[in-house]
């Protein structure tokens, strides 16, 4: 069942509401250690991008690639994938809003379910 709030945003609320937060909840933690992992790497790779274009590290990589090639297709690929963490990042925060401000927190060593933010 959906209604609105004063400001005209649909709500979801019963068993629907329980069914989405399950589905969430068996997604959002692998999602968020993931994120915590690629977040610092995309922009590591933007700051060697950087270094390449000024020149250093050109060459082949191990599987007869050009690091050319490479930069060239993590620049193709890197507006999707900050749409697709920005996403995320928005889910997450939806998800503690309904949860009463609880979160997933993301360790390098697993997930700590439903911390305090």
């Amino acid at each position: 069942m959906e209604v609105e709030d004063s400001r005209g945003i649909r709500l979801v609320k019963g068993v629907l509401l329980i069914r989405q937060m399950r589905q969430i909840k068996a997604v959002l933690p692998r999602l968020q250690k993931t994120m915590f992992w690629l977040a610092p790497l995309d922009a590591r790779l933007a700051v060697l991008k950087a270094y390449h274009d000024e020149g250093y590290g050109r060459g082949d990589l191990v599987a007869g690639a050009s690091t050319e090639r490479f930069f060239q297709e993590f620049e193709k690929n890197r507006p999707q994938l900050i749409r697709d963490m920005a996403f995320v990042r928005m889910v997450t925060r939806l998800y503690a809003i309904r949860n009463r401000d609880r979160l997933f927190t993301v360790k390098a060593g697993g997930i700590d379910v439903l911390a305090r933010e």
